[in-house]
């Protein structure tokens, strides 16, 4: 029993934990942002910091594999099938050494 208060009140005067975000976040790498981010390396973790409660605002929750992987068969109610093999093609890509604005392109088009 002895043993067992010992160690216990060692392992609390060992490490203090932070009492506030901002000593626990100090050496983590910062994001700031509409909402701010921490990374923490030690741990390899991504925090978000929440703090406009009682606002709307949107969030998006995405797979990694990203935006728009619906041969994953995720999204719900949707048939896939495969697209037709297309005949081989032969194609020239030419990349001009200047540069062209996009938004100019579709303008002059």
């Amino acid at each position: 029993m002895r043993l067992l208060l010992a160690l216990l009140a060692l392992s609390a005067a060992a490490a203090p934990t932070p009492s506030t975000i901002s000593q626990r976040v100090a050496t983590w790498k910062s994001m700031p942002g509409y909402f701010s981010l921490y990374y923490d390396p030690a741990a390899g973790k991504l925090y978000l910091e929440i703090d406009k409660w009682g606002k709307e605002f949107l969030f998006q929750d995405s797979l990694p594999a990203g935006v728009g992987s619906n041969d994953l068969g995720l999204d719900r109610g949707q048939q896939i099938q495969p697209l037709p093999d297309f005949e081989p093609t032969w194609c020239v890509i030419a990349t001009p050494p200047i540069g062209v604005s996009t938004p100019q392109a579709f303008r002059d088009w």
